[in-house]
């Protein structure tokens, strides 16, 4: 990974912060679901991932590209952890078997990133704001302002296609579901 120091002072660097990472998707629920949904059309779930990447439009699997795919997928637990295989929760989303099977499984998704739960405590029934979210990341992290502010508005837009935000003409907030705030 990446990392820049920061300075506070010449010649003395207090921390280094990275530019990505595999703790927080850096790839919005909307684009995982387009990508889980490539790899079950394309039919490559059992396959290398050579072939895998091959069969979405990648070069290799270590594009970054792929790699940020791969790894948000994993994270919102669409895709197993090893492989290309589709979770249960991936099939909901892609051939569901229900009227609202689509809608809990993107839910589900969104809810089962281990680094958005101390986001849904700290920002539940909030106004969402990228630029304070993202703060808030980099206080919790090693991150660089620029790849916190990234994830800060991939969790944003990852709560919107999930449904997961009540949305007004000057803002929007994140929905109390779990009764969070009370």
């Amino acid at each position: 990974m990446a990392t820049e120091s920061k300075t506070s002072q010449p010649g003395r660097t207090d921390t280094k912060r990275q530019n990505s990472t595999s703790d927080y998707p850096m790839v919005d629920l909307r684009e995982v679901c387009e990508f889980v949904q490539r790899i079950r059309e394309k039919g490559v779930e059992s396959e290398a991932m050579p072939a895998v990447a091959k069969e979405c439009g990648y070069s290799a699997p270590t594009s970054t590209g792929f790699w940020r795919r791969m790894s948000a997928s994993r994270l919102f637990k669409l895709i197993e952890p090893q492989g290309a295989r589709l979770t249960r929760l991936a099939l909901d989303y892609v051939e569901p078997d229900s009227d609202d099977a689509k809608t809990k499984a993107l839910r589900e998704a969104v809810r089962a990133v281990a680094s958005y739960q101390p986001l849904f405590e700290k920002y539940s029934g909030q106004r969402l704001n990228p630029e304070i979210i993202k703060n808030g990341i980099v206080r919790m992290t090693k991150l660089s302002d620029e790849c916190a502010l990234v994830c800060a508005k991939v969790f944003v837009e990852s709560l919107r296609f999930a449904g997961e935000l009540t949305v007004t003409k000057r803002c929007c907030h994140l929905q109390d579901p779990l009764g969070l705030k009370r």
